[in-house]
């Protein structure tokens, strides 16, 4: 993302969050349009207006500043201008694959999830996306009828967490078991995993909802690669993405001093994550993907 594209982001933020909190649903999409006319990237729409603002106004929502109501007026509103969003999204080979992201039953807030489902279908996945509060029984036979190859779950409190048990013993008993991504925020989750019966290998826990990590983590599971080397860890892509955003930067005859002042990063950062020392987060993934005039899925290409 070039700075005039960084500045042009927040004020478009700033007026989205206005418009939500006048409850103005026709500013808000308004607003959207204008980012997708002024060429802002996907991306930079999903993480810089439409996360953006869900933080804010979610702040404001605990400290008691907006109510209940206007809290989810903002999260279904954020979620249509997603749909529009995702329709612009670049047409992406598919790698052949299925995945269905959902959230576990009792889990009320889709929005993370719905980030996830998108970026994997930029990703080149099929992906059937079933929303909040997803029975367990009614999950595990969609699932088992479709010829899934990932399952993805958002999972944000600890009450939930017999829910994700249930789902991973029932997956167990499956003849073709998906793969299983864990997000959503719940801290014991990664004890849940480790005292299961699931083979490790075949389930990947992410922070929060972070997109490029379920990405690398998805390609992981399913044996997706690009490239004759074994890939088999997030570390290994970290080496091969860096190595390919050097390539990138190198065709522009950039410095890293350039690049970094192009995309608003430091360069001590570049240098981090070309020589794949540097987990990136969607945010910089996005600022890089920018300033090199790419896409963010051939940003973060094996090739």
């Amino acid at each position: 993302m070039l700075k005039q594209d960084s500045s042009q982001a927040i004020a478009l933020k700033d007026q989205f969050v206005e418009a939500v909190l006048n409850r103005n649903s026709k500013d808000a999409a308004a607003t959207i349009d204008s980012a997708l006319a002024l060429g802002l990237s996907p991306g930079d729409i999903y993480v810089n207006i439409l996360s953006e603002s869900q933080i804010l106004i979610g702040k404001m929502y605990h400290e008691g500043k907006v109510s209940t109501a206007l809290e989810h007026f903002a999260t279904e509103t954020a979620l249509g201008q997603m749909i529009k969003v995702s329709n612009s999204f670049p047409s992406s080979k598919s790698n052949g694959l299925k995945a269905v992201v959902a959230c576990v039953e009792g889990n009320m807030h889709s929005f993370g999830a719905r980030i996830i489902a998108d970026f994997l279908r930029l990703d080149g996945w099929e992906v059937e996306f079933l929303g909040s509060d997803t029975l367990t029984p009614d999950l595990i036979q969609f699932v088992s009828t479709g010829g899934v190859d990932l399952m993805a779950l958002s999972v944000s409190l600890e009450e939930q967490l017999p829910h994700v048990q249930d789902i991973m013993e029932a997956l167990r008993g499956l003849d073709a078991s998906p793969k299983l991504i864990l997000g959503g925020g719940c801290p014991q989750i990664t004890s849940l995993v480790k005292q299961s019966r699931t083979p490790q290998e075949s389930v990947k826990i992410i922070v929060g909802a972070d997109p490029i990590e379920a990405m690398v983590g998805a390609r992981i599971l399913c044996g997706i690669s690009e490239t004759d080397s074994k890939v088999d860890s997030l570390e290994d892509y970290l080496v091969i993405i860096g190595e390919h955003i050097q390539k990138l930067r190198k065709e522009k005859s950039w410095s890293q001093a350039t690049l970094a002042s192009s995309c608003g990063l430091d360069r001590t950062y570049i240098s981090a994550v070309e020589h794949g020392k540097q987990n990136l987060t969607i945010g910089a993934a996005v600022k890089l993907a920018d300033a090199l005039n790419t896409s963010l899925v051939s940003l973060l290409s094996q090739q």
